[in-house]
């Protein structure tokens, strides 16, 4: 009792203390910079409505909101993209400091402010103020900021558009690309290595130029993108839109579930914002203060990543007599060489540590962007080429203006200003018209495509696609558009775009399944689309089994291996085979890929790098090595001739043990819902082993990641396979004259985790279980008035 009473006690005090901070009831403030009085309704899942009398006042309330809702998550994001997370957790975010700290994105941000025209900047301010109110009169910060000692500092337009250039971040991925290919090229076969990136240019690379790309700059960007995006593997986005020809209440229907890393709480925030002249409902960024994807009074709009390549790297040689000038086409010229320091919190329990000198980072520039891997006195270093790193980059601006936009023109107009992210933005009007648009900048190159790194002296990019030219479906004849991330552009398209599509698998059934609708007569519906977001049948599946039995006279045996030949591919079935499938083409990756790597399985510190690089073999790339590619069963070094047959029985064999050793011997037992979880984790609490428990939730998973229902999944030893990334919320929009609203978030509105609205969408995203906006009872109100 001496030990347990306190315990207790001070359980019981923190539980209290932690609901405290949770503000769900009708209340009243005065707050400085508001015109009139502001009426926020909240609704019973935790949704606010925001009615303003001015545009600025609506935005003021939005900040006012996300800092009452998700000041953690801010703080973390905003220190994120300035590089000081390492204040606050430590020497394990350091190597994430310095990564942030060399791209700049805090000075990019600072520079690019002050392009934006007066209207944008006035939203942003309006929102900082927002912030700003509800952080000057709250008497208690969520648990989190006492947990970490952290104390929050105001919040500037700055910081939002810190926050926009890392979401830009997290949806480019050639830097990482053409680091793949680099370190493959020297650790492959010629051969292999071809087969494996038939896009990249037959020109010999030294393979010296793997040795730049240090494990450092590797890591540090894979640590980045898996804290958002989990495992990289065919990530993406669905969304269609069907013309009001083909749905039950002619009118156009617009589906869309953004698909990225699955967390607590969800990366969106649900909101309605009504001014003076914007009145807009859907997904909001916290940070940012208007809605991403959604609908306005004329419109409705969702977005798809468009895999734009552009990042490029440039190889740098430097001045052997002058190490702080590099050569360029016109001769040596000087870098731009900055020194900073990264503050770093001692260990558990800092008050007994040592208090840690900051880290003295060195950061050199280039006229192509920051050196990525520099290190004083080096004779050759890499530079990135960015889009997002150019002051002129005013991406948040079409963002703003598309919750104004009235027809397909206007539409189009605000996407013209998008630079980074890339989108492909689905659109629908009450006119009955449907359309879908590219967006952001594809840059035109003086040498090659951006495929791999060139040297500083030939590089250049010599202009943009001019916007005339870019992409976009207006009112097909096929009477719907569909895209799941894949390259739909012509072979006509006169310039090269980018070579990092996803498999066309998710986006063909998605395209079938409408069309057969069509095809039959059959009229679509909100429910038709509700419905098929859920479709967990991997269409690969059938691929494979033609491959086993048409080119491999496959005729196992076994009754389950006979049984898997004829299985649909659904996921959801109530068989083994959703798992054994999944099994089976992981260790098929590894009995077919793996090997052929020079230094797999050496024990090397490059052999994690080997299976990072391994596991991003996609399946469809997988089943073209085994259909196309045949010396790929032969096994390396051993020089005997191994049969396709043999590496496929065992990775059935593989697949089999695994599955025996994490649920028994009995496939009855084997079950794809079984062992397999969604995982939703609390960054950074819930990968702490103490609060995990609290912190990180679980609920059965489904779908792989070539479903509709995409879900990217790691294997563990002992939890078997956790899905860490997935579609992030989902909407249905039907155009009826006030454009009916279906969406549900991933997890909840709140940040606080003894809220009500903290996960409280969860299971219903699981089914599918959508809210349609004007159905929501209000819970509570929030008034807002100016002060005297």
């Amino acid at each position: 009792m001496f030990l347990l009473l306190p315990l207790i006690l001070a359980v019981l005090y923190t539980l209290s203390w932690v609901k405290s901070t949770i503000f769900e009831e009708d209340s009243s403030f005065t707050v400085q910079g508001i015109e009139q009085d502001i009426s926020v309704t909240v609704d019973e899942f935790g949704v606010p409505s925001i009615d303003a009398n001015s545009d600025s006042d609506a935005f003021f309330a939005m900040g006012f909101l996300h800092a009452k809702d998700r000041m953690w998550q801010m703080e973390v994001q905003r220190r994120m993209g300035k590089g000081e997370t390492a204040e606050i957790f430590g020497r394990s975010s350091l190597s994430q400091d310095i990564w942030m700290r060399t791209l700049g994105l805090q000075a990019v941000a600072e520079a690019s402010w002050e392009n934006y025209d007066d209207d944008f900047k006035a939203a942003m301010v309006a929102f900082s103020a927002g912030y700003n109110s509800w952080l000057a009169q709250t008497d208690e910060l969520p648990v989190e900021f006492s947990l970490f000692n952290v104390e929050p500092k105001p919040w500037t337009p700055v910081d939002s558009i810190v926050i926009g250039k890392l979401f830009s971040l997290m949806l480019s991925f050639n830097l990482s690309r053409e680091l793949d290919v680099v370190r493959a090229m020297s650790l492959l076969p010629e051969q292999h290595f071809r087969a494996l990136y038939p896009d990249i240019p037959q020109a010999h690379i030294s393979t010296s130029i793997a040795e730049q790309t240090t494990l450092d700059i590797e890591s540090n960007y894979a640590q980045l993108q898996a804290q958002r995006f989990g495992k990289q593997k065919d990530l993406g986005s669905n969304g269609w839109v069907v013309s009001g020809e083909h749905t039950t209440n002619g009118v156009p229907i617009l589906a869309n579930d953004p698909h990225l890393g699955i967390e607590l709480p969800s990366m969106w925030y649900a909101a309605k914002i009504k001014g003076d002249k914007i009145n807009s409902a859907g997904m909001t960024f916290p940070g940012l203060p208007f809605v991403i994807f959604g609908k306005n009074e004329d419109i409705a709009w969702g977005g798809a990543n468009f895999t734009i390549d552009k990042q490029d790297i440039v190889l740098h040689e430097f001045n052997p007599n002058s190490p702080n000038q590099y050569a360029s086409s016109t001769g040596w010229k000087p870098l731009d060489i900055e020194v900073q320091q990264i503050h770093i919190k001692s260990d558990f329990p800092d008050s007994l540590r040592t208090k840690q000198p900051p880290y003295e980072l060195f950061i050199a520039r280039t006229e192509s962007g920051p050196i990525i891997d520099y290190v004083p006195g080096s004779l050759n270093g890499m530079s990135l080429k960015w889009t997002a790193l150019d002051a002129n980059d005013l991406s948040l601006k079409a963002l703003l203006q598309l919750n104004y936009a009235k027809d397909w023109h206007s539409f189009r107009n605000a996407l013209s200003h998008l630079v980074s992210p890339s989108l492909n933005v689905f659109y629908a009007d009450k006119a009955g018209n449907i359309g879908m648009s590219a967006s952001g900048l594809i840059p035109i190159r003086k040498v090659g495509q951006g495929k791999v790194p060139v040297p500083n002296t030939q590089f250049a990019w010599t202009g943009y696609v001019p916007w005339e030219e870019m992409p976009y479906i207006y009112n097909p004849p096929e009477g719907f558009i569909a895209n799941a991330n894949e390259n739909y552009l012509p072979t006509s398209y006169p310039y090269f775009v980018g070579s990092d599509w996803a498999e066309p698998t998710r986006a063909n059934r998605i395209k079938r399944i409408l069309k057969q609708r069509i095809d039959k007569g059959e009229k679509v519906d909100a429910e038709f689309n509700r419905v098929m977001q859920l479709d967990v049948v991997d269409d690969n599946v059938r691929h494979l089994q033609r491959i086993l039995i048409e080119q491999y006279g496959f005729n196992p045996e076994q009754a389950i291996r006979k049984g898997f030949l004829t299985w649909d591919g659904d996921m959801s079935s109530d068989s083994p085979y959703p798992a054994l499938y999944v099994s089976f083409i992981e260790h098929l990756r590894e009995e077919l890929v793996r090997p052929h790597f020079k230094l797999a399985g050496t024990g090397s510190v490059l052999d994690d790098r080997v299976s990072s690089l391994v596991s991003r073999v996609e399946t469809g790339t997988l089943l073209r090595l085994l259909e196309e590619e045949p010396y790929w069963c032969i096994k390396q070094p051993a020089q005997q001739q191994q049969t396709c047959i043999a590496v496929i029985n065992s990775a059935f064999d593989k697949a089999q043990a695994e599955l025996t050793k994490l649920v028994g011997s009995n496939p009855d037992n084997w079950r794809w819902s079984e062992i397999v979880s969604r995982e939703y984790t609390h960054r950074p609490l819930g990968d702490m082993e103490a609060l995990k428990s609290s912190f990180k939730t679980y609920i059965s998973g489904d779908g792989t990641p070539h479903t509709i229902n995409v879900a990217n999944y790691r294997f563990d030893e002992d939890d078997g396979y956790i899905q860490n990334a997935g579609a992030t919320f989902r909407h249905v929009f039907e155009l009826t004259p006030d454009i009916s609203y279906h969406f549900i978030n991933s997890t909840g509105q709140s940040g606080h985790i003894y809220s009500a609205h903290y996960a409280d969408m969860m299971p219903m995203m699981h089914t599918n279980t959508l809210i349609k906006s004007t159905e929501s009872k209000s819970q509570y109100t929030l008034n807002l008035r100016p002060a005297e």
